[in-house]
C-alpha cells in the first residue's frame, strides 16, 4: 500500500488532520490529544505547508502486565490506528530481560500471534519473560512497550 500524504495550510490555527487536532506554529505541529499536546514528528513542511503521512501508528492502549496462576491463560492486547492503513501485527518474546526477541512461531501455543491480542496457557518456564507486539503499517514499524507475566502458586 503506498503512503498518502494529506497537506494542511493554515499555520497558527487549529485543524483536524489525518484523524488528528494539530496546532500549527511556524515551526512543527503539534498534536493535541486527552493528554495535552505534543510534537507531531510525522510530517514535512513543503511550499509552507504542513504534510502528515497516512499509516502513522497510534497506540491508544499499551498491554499491561498480566498476574496469573500456573495453567490459566495469559491475555495482551493492544489498540492501535494507523489514520485508516492497515496494521499487522506480530508478537514477540524474549526470555533475555530484553537483549534478544523472537517471533512465535506455533499459532497452537500463541492463540493469536498475528492480532492485536496474544493469549496462552501459562507455563512455569515464562517466568521473567518479556512480551510486545510489533507492529507496521504502509509508512512505518513500531512497538508497544513490553510487559511481563507474575505467575502466582
Amino acid at each position: 500500500m503506498a503512503r498518502t500524504d494529506r497537506t494542511v495550510q493554515n499555520t497558527g490555527t487549529l485543524v483536524y488532520l489525518a484523524g488528528r487536532n494539530f496546532i500549527l506554529n511556524s515551526d512543527s505541529p503539534v498534536l493535541t490529544t486527552g493528554e495535552g499536546a505534543r510534537p507531531f514528528v510525522d510530517f514535512a513542511l513543503v511550499d509552507s505547508a504542513f504534510v502528515a503521512y497516512e499509516g502513522t501508528i497510534h497506540i491508544a492502549t499499551q498491554p499491561v502486565d498480566q498476574v496469573v496462576s500456573l495453567g490459566d491463560t495469559a491475555v495482551f492486547s493492544v489498540v492501535a490506528d494507523a489514520d485508516g492503513a492497515e496494521i499487522t501485527y506480530l508478537w514477540q518474546y524474549s526470555n533475555d530481560n530484553g537483549l534478544t526477541w523472537g517471533e512465535m512461531q506455533n499459532a497452537n501455543v500463541w492463540i493469536g500471534k498475528d492480532t492485536p491480542t496474544l493469549s496462552f496457557y501459562v507455563r512455569d518456564a515464562y517466568e521473567g519473560w518479556l512480551w510486545r507486539c510489533k507492529m507496521t503499517s504502509s509508512y512505518e514499524t513500531i512497538y508497544s512497550n513490553w510487559v511481563t507475566i507474575n505467575i502466582t502458586a
